[in-house]
């Protein structure tokens, strides 16, 4: 009777010292959240991709009280409005894409999403990442300069391993006077899981489980040899 009871304790102490192995190996592939390395308008690289017949797509910084800052809300130290390197005067009426990418090496892009503020002359036509539209507009066929509209991309989206392409497109309104300014804003943020790299009491912690997951199989061999 007392040697069952042993043999019972024993089985019991493998069980548990083999949900510590599971959880010891469990702590050294779990995922943390890094941030995406993403850039605002006016300090990150942004292209034109895409502009109408005649625009010039040299991106350049409109300065704060260069014109039409004033109807365009201000620039600030975290980003600035950019546009044509004609967006001080004037630029013709259309469409205009603004691009920029990031990179998710090292990153599980399944569990990637970004978040953020746009803004733009006249209004915000789409946002695509790697060429598929994520269904965002802002103020389509109205006006989208006074201050910032909120947006955000869940990790159902498109996102991609390695470089990833973020765009904007822009829709420059025919304002009934010919052309006129043009431009765009963004501030943006996003982050996606990584898989931790273990830490050395993780590695000691899954050497003493398996361990004690050794002995006690030795032992209970033993007993039951015993009890033969």
């Amino acid at each position: 009777m007392t040697m069952k009871m042993t043999t019972r304790a024993l089985v019991g102490g493998v069980a548990l010292s083999g949900a510590t192995l599971a959880m010891a190996l469990g702590s050294i592939d779990r995922a943390q959240a890094a941030t995406i390395v993403l850039g605002n308008t006016g300090t990150g690289t942004y292209s034109i991709t895409s502009a109408p017949a005649g625009a010039t797509t040299t991106v350049a910084i409109v300065p704060n009280g260069a014109f039409p800052i004033g109807p365009w809300f201000n620039n600030t130290t975290a980003s600035s409005w950019i546009g044509p390197n004609t967006a001080q005067t004037v630029s013709p009426t259309g469409n205009y894409t603004y691009s920029t990418t990031f990179d998710l090496t090292g990153l599980i892009a399944s569990t990637a999403q970004i978040s953020g503020n746009w803004a733009g002359d006249n209004s915000g036509v789409s946002i695509l990442l790697n060429g598929s539209s994520t269904g965002i507009t802002a103020n389509a066929g109205g006006v989208n300069f006074g201050g910032f509209t909120g947006f955000s991309i869940a990790n159902t989206a498109n996102f991609l391993s390695g470089v990833n392409t973020l765009a904007f497109t822009i829709n420059n309104l025919d304002d009934g006077q010919g052309p006129n300014p043009t431009g765009f804003r963004a501030e943006l943020a996003g982050t996606a899981d990584s898989t931790a790299i273990p830490e050395p009491s993780d590695i000691m912690g899954t050497a003493i489980a398996f361990g004690s997951v050794v002995l006690l199989k030795r032992n209970l061999t033993k007993k039951k040899s015993i009890s033969n």
